[in-house]
């Protein structure tokens, strides 16, 4: 029965702890600029770095304002924050359950994914000047876009 009540007790706590987090992170929202870090977070000692999450928010924003057309609040914003900053983290941690167990896209699968991808195609067919052009637009060159693939 003691076993029972410190068990419970253990997950309030812990709910309580990650609510609290929760509350902090959407009342107050992450602020990147003081310190000058260079990483927005640390996944196992590997940096999510500062700039990808600032493009990747930056992209999130610009989706939901064209899908929705409406104005980013500061409460929307301090949640799309949190929802950016939470999928890098994610996205983090299962690169490096895969790059652990061994797992590596071949480079003829790499581009075929790349080729097949919608974004990248003209009339059907896939546009080197779209790909690159793209990627610039998104602050990416060929090669990092690809290792980011990968």
């Amino acid at each position: 029965m003691l076993q029972a009540i410190s068990d419970g007790i253990g997950r309030w706590v812990a709910g309580a702890i990650l609510g609290l987090l929760a509350v902090a992170f959407i009342f107050w929202g992450v602020d990147f600029s003081l310190g000058g870090t260079t990483f927005a977070a640390k996944v196992n000692g590997n940096e999510i770095p500062i700039l990808d999450f600032e493009r990747d928010l930056q992209s999130q924003q610009a989706q939901y304002q064209e899908l929705y057309r409406i104005e980013i609040t500061d409460e929307l914003q301090r949640e799309l924050r949190l929802a950016v900053l939470e999928r890098l983290i994610r996205n983090e941690a299962l690169l490096q359950q895969v790059e652990s167990a061994g797992y590596r896209l071949s480079d003829e699968r790499l581009t075929a994914a790349i080729r097949a991808r919608p974004e990248f195609r003209v009339g059907g067919e896939f546009s080197l000047d779209v790909y690159r052009a793209s990627l610039l637009n998104i602050g990416l060159t060929p090669a990092g876009f690809e290792a980011l693939q990968r």
